[in-house]
């Protein structure tokens, strides 16, 4: 009987181990000191954007088909749906980035693989976090357009005027017209002349003017006396339609009040939702990394094993 003999099969070079020869191919050695295989990761990030897309598309049309138009409660499901698979999708995008950038990159080293299937995912990232940020860009300049049309809306009831007076009686919801009707009827059927909305609207005007430069307070003795000198109408007449003109322009003034409120409100939900999202974006890249990473040394690993030849024992009798 003579001892067990390795036969080992033939190659263009090997490496020497302690025990036995374990051949791994002349390209595979240089690439192993190759520190990263560019090519193959843009190639895999390539492959990363697409699936991300159209798990993506896939996810928003599931979840709008889902949606019953005769009920309105669907829609809450549908947008939780596709809430969390906006999560869950780049991590399976990045996923399949890793591994084929570990099955194509040229390296069989497994730190090498993660730090291949971390560049994939950060290039991954940052193509989305640019389509993203355009995407958000053109949403806040519609925002802001909208923002800004409350704002001044906002703005005009709370002060109730300008100075160059740009806002009218009619614009804060008051009609001069009806409000000199009942005081020229009872001054015709006392043969006097009758008031003219103009001559009320300029009052108003002047009233309003005045009370932006006081801090937007409408003071009633003032505006009495501005109307009974622009009407020409009595003392009593001038105070009934102050008394009228003050309740519309009070109601102007809170309305604004609760529309810069609600404006403050929205601003705040804004802000918090914000941040969640932010919170929950970091939470799903650092998933998606450890996915891109892990996708990576599985590939490694399994091109390691279909190319490292192990000794085959023979016994030779």
């Amino acid at each position: 009987m003579h001892p067990p003999s390795f036969t080992m099969p033939t190659t263009a070079e090997t490496i020497h181990d302690a025990n036995y020869h374990s051949p791994i191919v002349t390209a595979e050695r240089s690439a192993i000191a190759s520190p990263i295989g560019w090519s193959s990761i843009f190639g895999a990030t390539a492959i990363a954007l697409g699936v991300w897309l159209v798990l993506h598309l896939f996810g928003i049309g599931a979840g709008m088909t889902a949606i019953d138009p005769d009920n309105a409660s669907s829609l809450r499901g549908a947008g939780i749906g596709m809430g969390v698979w906006s999560l869950i999708a780049p991590i399976i995008a990045i996923f399949v980035g890793g591994l084929v950038v570990g099955r194509v990159a040229p390296t069989i080293n497994t730190l090498n693989a993660a730090i291949h299937g971390a560049v994939v995912w950060a290039l991954t990232a940052l193509a989305a976090m640019m389509l993203l940020a355009m995407t958000v860009g053109s949403l806040a300049r519609g925002v802001a357009a909208t923002g800004s049309a409350v704002g001044k809306a906002a703005s005009s009831a709370v002060s109730a005027g300008t100075g160059d007076g740009g806002v009218s009686m009619s614009s804060l919801g008051i009609n001069a017209d009806d409000m000199v009707a009942p005081i020229n009827k009872r001054l015709q059927a006392q043969g006097l002349p009758p008031v003219k909305a103009d001559d009320l609207q300029a009052a108003a005007k002047e009233a309003l003017q005045t009370s932006v430069r006081q801090g937007g307070v409408v003071d009633r003795e003032q505006l009495v006396t501005i109307i009974a000198r622009r009407t020409n109408l009595s003392r009593a007449d001038a105070e009934q339609v102050a008394t009228q003109l003050q309740q519309q322009l009070n109601a102007a003034q809170e309305k604004g009040g609760q529309i810069a409120s609600q404006a403050g409100r929205t601003a705040m939900q804004v802000a918090e939702t914000t941040g969640k999202a932010l919170v929950t974006l970091s939470v799903m890249l650092t998933l998606a990394l450890a996915a891109s990473i892990l996708g990576a040394v599985i590939s490694v690993r399994r091109e390691r094993r279909e190319h490292v030849v192990l000794p085959h024992a023979s016994t030779v009798a």
